[in-house]
């Protein structure tokens, strides 16, 4: 159909085209160490081909998501919503960890000793598809790219970290952070 500029019959839609993708969300199971390898290594390719994405192009600024406060460099914006944690001893800690980012961390991100670049940025159990083949887990595919963003690589791969962490203790109820950790080498390991 031919549209014609400023046709007040004319109207447009916005569509997206998707690609279906077989396979059932990570957060359905309880990801063996290698599933939790192969999907760091394609969070981690993600970033590495996204590389070439930024090499002077002014487009990507858009990406940059100022405010955002799911964007851990943001983590103080997290402050204003203090008054929703009813606990007086998770509000005094999620505080505490609050103001640690911002001691220690906070000053680094302006170093130049962080690389940064294009990510997925939305690493978790619901983003991330598995199927069976041959009746062993694989690692399908991964959906929702509306958060990708110029960020730090290493806060990539403590999202990837954290969610896995929430994933692993959901499946197994492990109760220290440590342990949990350890399950979780193989998913730093795929990244790199």
């Amino acid at each position: 159909e031919n549209m014609v500029e400023g046709d007040p019959t004319t109207r447009c839609f916005p569509l997206t085209v998707l690609e279906y993708l077989p396979g059932r969300v990570m957060e359905e199971v309880d990801p063996p160490p290698y599933l939790l390898f192969e999907a760091g290594q394609v969070i981690g390719s993600i970033a590495r081909n996204l590389q070439s994405f930024i090499n002077g192009e002014p487009d990507v600024e858009v990406l940059t998501a100022p405010a955002a406060a799911w964007n851990i460099k943001n983590v103080s914006l997290l402050k204003q919503y203090l008054h929703a944690v009813e606990d007086p001893k998770r509000k005094d800690i999620t505080n505490n960890v609050i103001s640690a980012f911002e001691r220690n961390v906070v000053p680094k991100l302006s170093s130049g000793l962080l690389r940064c670049g294009l990510v997925h940025g939305d690493g978790n159990g619901m983003n991330l598809l598995v199927q069976s083949v041959d009746g062993i887990l694989k690692f399908s595919g991964i959906i929702d790219f509306g958060h990708i963003r110029k960020t730090f690589y290493v806060f990539e791969v403590a999202v990837y970290i954290a969610y896995m962490m929430i994933l692993k203790y959901k499946h197994n109820s492990i109760q220290d952070p440590l342990e949990l950790a350890q399950l979780l080498f193989p998913a730093v390991s795929g990244f790199l």
